[in-house]
């Protein structure tokens, strides 16, 4: 009978959580079947109600950036200044206003402006705040103490030639092998740009 089959039907959605029944006019007259269905579904309720609690969404690189500022105690214009900067970053962390500006536009001294770039590049990710590639790599390897003893010598002097692969002519500057230059290469690899 149909009866027999809804609630077979039923049984079976209980059962498997993939199995979606979708005939609204199908109703069920069990009374055993009927008790479970609301229990389910009060179960699914609360499940979804915790599931909700937790979050769904990944902080943005802003929001992390101000969560760490947070944590520390600065003064209201150091404040203000880097809250310019953390705004004034790329999708790629890389800051596009120059320490004059942002100076200006915060109303702060150029050095108090240059003191929070430096606070700001102090924060996590590493590298966060750099103005260019070379900056952000110094700033890694600056925090890493893992890093090759040469790797910021050959990044702040020589980052050109390195990047044009020049490392006999690198080595040679610096009196070093070049597999020194090589253990760098394979570093500076490690490091997020």
């Amino acid at each position: 009978s149909s009866q027999e089959l809804t609630s077979f039907l039923e049984e079976k959605a209980e059962e498997n959580p993939l199995i979606e029944l979708s005939n609204t006019h199908m109703k069920l007259v069990d009374s055993r079947f009927s008790s479970m269905n609301k229990k389910k579904k009060s179960k699914d309720n609360q499940d979804k109600l915790w599931i909700e609690q937790i979050a769904d969404r990944t902080d943005s690189l802003e929001d992390h950036l101000f969560m760490q500022l947070d944590l520390k105690t600065l003064p209201q214009n150091m404040a203000k200044i880097i809250h310019l900067y953390i705004h004034h970053l790329d999708e790629n962390g890389y800051l596009n206003i120059s320490v004059e500006t942002a100076a200006k536009q915060a109303k702060v001294s150029t050095e108090e402006a240059q003191e929070g770039l430096e606070i700001l590049q102090m924060l996590d990710p590493a590298g966060i705040g750099a103005r260019s590639l070379q900056e952000c790599l110094l700033i890694q390897i600056s925090r890493d103490a893992k890093a090759p003893a040469i790797a910021s010598e050959v990044i702040e002097h020589h980052f050109l030639e390195f990047a044009d692969k020049k490392w006999k002519h690198i080595a040679k500057a610096i009196n070093v092998p070049i597999q020194d230059i090589q253990k760098v290469s394979d570093y500076i690899q490690t490091l997020n740009p």
